[in-house]
């Protein structure tokens, strides 16, 4: 655990905000600010797609620690920790001991894991709270304690708070269908406790009926636009474009590197188990079904994204703890050398791969254009290191097999490595901080900033977050668009012909634009301010210059009124400015 902690903590002070975790901070911050705890704002719009528990826990690290980028994320090593320590636990009470040790290793060392808890999302507690609520049920089936079915339908409350019914949807689907499978049918009995129930429901409708008296139709939005429509792919807007089925499936494999080769093994011999009457019958069931209801259900979703599957990483580790526990204990058994030799080749698959990976993942998020580039650099550093250590292992391993875990083990390490850099060298892409900085720096109260080029509207977060001021976002094709009306004065949308007629106007308009959707557009022929990687800063005038007929073609050469970007990578300390805006009260675009 010092070591997981002493990895995972030390990772999440050197990354930016991405834009699509920066919202989970901005929006605690606004709260702190405003002081309302029970009404997310995101740029001052209510925010009511998600549950509040995330922001609740921010907003006290807030109070306590301060609002910074750093503290941000300070939520996610305890998380991490705590994940780690329950699939311990719950592995000891399903499998023997050294393989819910060897599980819980595996799960630390596994790339999805350590890569998506460098980042802030809810889904770290829903992850969380299916362990604790899969964790209890086992120890309530085993001996009916009452601290067994108190804990499970607490889990169940803090799942629904997290995000929403898949909170309650993931936990008894697995405790049904294991029940049912195992020939274990006394398991639903937890489920007829009607002070269960309250403890479940209390809480969540407290916050429902809050949160519908201050904003009409919440209810509506919330449990059938946000949870239902959204699992049918028909949510309104429409601006999420999820994964096809084969490449969700794909980036699941990808996320248990290095221990992937692992798991065809382990499935079969816990589908053994779990066919016998044996007393690893319950543990085999559970661990199967638990991956099969998560992807299952995502893969007949219509909306899936790559971070759906992390709540199944759990169960996949164990299976795979539990087959290297069976590993150690058959000197002929060959699975790890056939798992080194494999990853050895696929230590050179990302050279012809990186373009193919850009490609799926930028038909999700325009922001990964430009990975392969990016990452390319780092494939020589990684790829003979790592192939050659699995072909030491595997040699060693033939008579020793613990010479072949500890290969594996060498391997998941440099993985992780290898995958921070790869996130590092992808910040710049996928966040906002320097073009944040810059304007934090270079931008007076009364100037207008707009993001382009996006089509959520909570991808603006990361921009706001570092630039301490609000930013708008241009529309096209009816793209970003906020899920419920919003007044006049809070909607910080622009048509391109509002832009148009604010970029000829009389105040400064600073536009950021991603390059590889850059648009034909009137402001292409702006002052370019700044460039950063895959963005360019835009503006109508530099700072300095005369609204009133004097402007000049000034160049970023020549103006030394202007830092470089490298220069003012160190501006600031977020603090909330004045936010000014020459926008009219105009409708909703």
């Amino acid at each position: 655990m010092g070591a997981v902690a002493a990895s995972y903590g030390c990772s999440l002070t050197r990354l930016p905000l991405t834009r699509a975790e920066a919202m989970y901070a901005l929006i605690p911050r606004e709260m702190l600010a405003s002081g309302d705890w029970l009404a997310p704002t995101l740029q001052g719009v209510p925010y009511l797609d998600k549950p509040p528990l995330l922001h609740w826990l921010n907003l006290l690290i807030f109070k306590s620690a301060g609002v910074s980028e750093t503290t941000c994320r300070l939520v996610n090593l305890p998380l991490a920790l705590l994940a780690v320590w329950l699939t311990w636990r719950l592995g000891r009470e399903l499998l023997p001991a050294r393989a819910a040790l060897w599980g819980a290793g595996v799960l630390a060392g596994s790339l999805g894991f350590f890569v998506f808890h460098l980042q802030l999302l809810p889904d770290h507690l829903i992850t969380l709270w299916l362990l604790g609520a899969l964790y209890f049920w086992v120890r309530w089936h085993a001996a009916s304690i009452a601290l067994g079915k108190a804990g499970f339908f607490v889990c169940l409350a803090g799942g629904f708070l997290s995000k929403g019914l898949i909170g309650w949807l993931f936990p008894l689907g697995i405790v049904a269908l294991t029940s049912l499978a195992a020939g274990r049918r006394e398991g639903l009995r937890l489920l007829n406790s009607l002070p269960g129930w309250l403890v479940v429901a209390l809480p969540a409708a407290g916050w429902l009926v809050v949160v519908e008296h201050r904003h009409p139709g919440f209810l509506w939005h919330f449990l059938v636009n946000e949870q239902v429509l959204r699992f049918l792919g028909a949510r309104e807007p429409l601006d999420v474009q999820g994964f096809s089925l084969p490449a969700f499936w794909l980036l699941t494999g990808l996320w248990l590197l290095p221990w992937t080769p692992l798991f065809p093994a382990a499935a079969v011999a816990a589908g053994r188990a779990a066919a016998s009457s044996g007393p690893h019958k319950l543990g085999a069931s559970l661990l199967l079904l638990w991956p099969g209801v998560i992807l299952g259900f995502y893969s007949l979703s219509g909306s899936r994204v790559e971070y759906y599957s992390l709540p199944a990483l759990p169960a996949l580790a164990l299976l795979v703890g539990w087959r290297l526990e069976r590993g150690l204990a058959l000197p002929r058994d060959r699975t790890l050398v056939i798992a080194l030799l494999i990853l050895a080749g696929l230590a050179f698959l990302p050279f012809a791969a990186l373009p193919v990976l850009e490609e799926m993942l930028t038909a999700n998020r325009r922001e990964f254009a430009g990975l392969a580039a990016a990452l390319r650099p780092l494939l020589p550093l990684a790829a003979l290191p790592l192939a050659a250590l699995a072909l030491g292992g595997a040699w060693a391993g033939r008579r020793r097999p613990r010479w072949a875990l500890v290969s594996l083990a060498g391997l998941a390490a440099g993985v992780l490595t290898v995958s921070f850099l790869a996130v590092t060298a992808l910040s710049p892409f996928l966040g906002d901080r320097h073009a944040g900085e810059w304007l934090q720096a270079h931008a007076e109260p009364g100037d207008l900033v707009v993001l382009d080029t996006v089509e959520e509207y909570e991808y603006a977060a990361s921009l706001a977050w570092y630039a301490g001021r609000r930013v708008h976002l241009v529309v096209r094709q009816g793209l970003p668009r906020f899920p419920r009306p919003v007044p006049p004065r809070a909607n910080y949308l622009l048509t391109p012909g509002q832009l148009e007629e604010l970029w000829q106007g009389p105040g400064r308009v600073w536009v950021l634009v991603d390059v590889p959707a850059l648009p034909r557009e009137p402001w292409q022929a702006g002052v370019p301010a700044a460039v950063f990687p895959g963005r360019h800063l835009l503006v109508n005038r530099l700072p300095g210059m005369v609204a009133e007929g004097r402007e000049k073609d000034y160049h970023l050469g020549n103006f030394s009124g202007l830092k470089r970007p490298e220069e003012s990578r160190e501006a600031g300390s977020h603090r909330d400015r004045v936010r000014g805006s020459r926008l009219r009260d105009e409708p909703d675009p």
